[in-house]
This record gives structure tokens, C-alpha cells and sequence, in this order.
């Protein structure tokens, strides 16, 4: 059982009997809800910022319009890298272009 798997199980068996009724309810409704909240997670998950720079490890100001926020990799495993500026973003890029090339 993969990792996702189990831990939705874990999730699943911490809920009591009537929460476990309104998602069932909600399931057999075609999901709406739980559709719109997983959805609303992702997003939420991928415009977070990290608190520090991938590149020069500088603290990241969260309400500077300067942050930069890479999402890459396969789509099952998707990796996110937050960046201080434009010119950490480019020396990161450059060096992966490098990495890759080797």
C-alpha cells in the first residue's frame, strides 16, 4: 500500500460515526464537497510560500511581490522550490540545466 493510501486509512479511522456518514452521503451525492475541499487544499498548498530560500537560505518575506515559487517534477510527485529573487531563481536554474547536462 503506498504511503497516500495508508495515510488517508489513518485519517479515515480517526473519524467518529457521524462524520464518516456525511462524507459517505456526500460520496454518494458524486462528491461535491469533498471534491471542492481537496481542491481548495491543492491550491492552497501550491501558492503557500516556504519560509526560506531554496538558493541563499535568506529568510522569505510572505507578503514581498519578489517570491518566486518553482513547482516541478512528475506530476505523482510533485516538489516545490521558493525563491528570495529573480536571481535566485536563475542560479538555481542554471545550475539544474548544468546538473543535467553531466
Amino acid at each position: 500500500m503506498d504511503i497516500a493510501k495508508k495515510r488517508l486509512r489513518d485519517v479515515i479511522d480517526y473519524l467518529d460515526e457521524s462524520e464518516l456518514k456525511r462524507i459517505d452521503t456526500d460520496l454518494a451525492h458524486g462528491g461535491l464537497h469533498l471534491r471542492n475541499f481537496v481542491q481548495h487544499k491543492i491550491k492552497e498548498r501550491e501558492t503557500e510560500h516556504h519560509g526560506v530560500c531554496t538558493n541563499c537560505q535568506n529568510d522569505i518575506d510572505p507578503h514581498s511581490s519578489k517570491i518566486y515559487t518553482l513547482i516541478f517534477g512528475p506530476s505523482d510527485f510533485r516538489k516545490k522550490a521558493t525563491f528570495c529573487g529573480s536571481d535566485c531563481l536563475l542560479y538555481f536554474l542554471n545550475h539544474l540545466s548544468t546538473i543535467k547536462k553531466g
